[in-house]
């Protein structure tokens, strides 16, 4: 159950990733890096760099996921291990929400 869990999160993070090379071609020359409330972008760069930032996400989750992990010798420790990386994956989540809304934003 952990390892599956661990390979979902991983994969998950991957998503904008994903998206950002399949709709490369269809970005501006210029991309929306950062977004206001409004919808509109407070500064741009080139798209290449736009998918460079987009690796954030699964190099972050990479970091959480495999680090060394000690106490996961008993099954306690496991349920243990797993709740702490599904805590530390919260903030991941959300900067993979925010790229999948970055790249819809920037394909509009």
């Amino acid at each position: 159950m952990f390892l599956t869990a661990k390979r979902a999160m991983l994969g998950f993070s991957f998503i904008p990733v994903l998206a950002g090379i399949i709709c490369y071609i269809h970005f501006p020359d210029m991309v929306g890096m950062q977004w206001d409330l409004e919808g509109h972008a407070n500064w741009t760069a080139p798209r290449a760099i736009f998918l460079l930032s987009l690796f954030i996400s699964p190099l972050a989750a990479i970091f959480v996921l495999c680090r060394e992990n000690r106490g996961t010798n008993s099954e306690f420790g496991a349920k243990i291990l797993l709740r702490n990386h599904l805590i530390a994956m919260g903030p991941i989540v959300l900067l993979v929400l925010l790229q999948i809304y970055s790249v819809i934003k920037n394909l509009a």
